[in-house]
């Protein structure tokens, strides 16, 4: 192979290629260049049906036209015998000849064409169907290639999109909360420690304070006195004698 030859092979390539990109963007453009072409292809086989048509019965009426003539040419002759007529019977007798050869020929012409009508009838039937096929088929590979295309438009658009950043936010919205839900436990344990705590604190006071009114009142020698109570008043009688009385038993009791 020359240097031209390849060339011209590396540019029908490319065409090829960029022939081949261009019907695979615009399938409907295709699928409606087949259909016309079948279209035309069906009409003009209609054309040429037609006229097969037309010959055939031509053909027909010549055949019929011819058969007649045989027969009439074929009741003269024996007449044209018995009037002694012998050079009509000559003449008729060459007619008949040829009208026989005629004939002869007209019939399988004719057989001929009605095969060729048959066949080109069916064959514009097979045209009919396929056009259709073809415009069904249009129809629903246009109609697969849109689905295709917004599917994949979809998946681009998935895949495009992260979930990493919702992921990781949501997880620091989590811990943050846990935090401060840890915190607010902590805050809550602390307070209620603290409470206690003071609880005890005044408990003991209360408890200290008591025991403080409970010494006075042991060296007073009166009875201790509730909480909140008012003291009582010593007696008139005998007060000295209960003092010296509690003062002797003082010792004698521990706190």
């Amino acid at each position: 192979m020359g240097f031209f030859d390849r060339l011209r092979q590396v540019f029908k390539g490319k065409a090829e290629n960029s022939m081949a990109r261009m019907e695979s963007r615009n399938p409907a453009a295709v699928y409606e260049a087949a259909i016309l072409e079948r279209e035309k292809q069906y009409h003009q086989l209609k054309g040429a049906a037609s006229e097969l048509a037309v010959l055939r019965k031509k053909t027909e009426d010549e055949l019929e036209s011819k058969n007649r003539e045989l027969s009439n040419i074929e009741a003269q002759i024996p007449i044209a015998v018995q009037e002694g007529e012998d050079e009509a019977a000559l003449l008729l007798l060459e007619q008949k000849e040829n009208l026989a050869a005629r004939i002869a020929i007209l019939e399988p012409e004719l057989e001929t064409l009605r095969s060729q009508v048959e066949e080109t009838t069916a064959g514009l039937r097979r045209f009919q169907a396929e056009i259709q096929k073809l415009k069904r088929e249009k129809s629903e590979m246009v109609s697969r290639k849109s689905n295709a295309e917004a599917q994949l438009q979809i998946q681009d658009t998935l895949s495009g999109l992260s979930t990493d950043a919702d992921v990781k936010g949501l997880a620091n919205v989590r811990e943050h909360i846990d935090r401060l839900a840890v915190d607010a436990d902590l805050d809550v344990a602390a307070a209620q420690r603290v409470t206690t705590r003071k609880l005890n604190q005044s408990r003991a006071a209360s408890q200290l304070a008591a025991l403080k009114r409970e010494m006075q009142a042991k060296q007073s020698g009166t009875a201790p006195a509730a909480d909140n109570a008012a003291p009582a008043a010593p007696a008139a009688d005998g007060g000295a004698a209960d003092e010296g009385a509690a003062q002797e038993d003082l010792p004698k009791r521990t706190l």
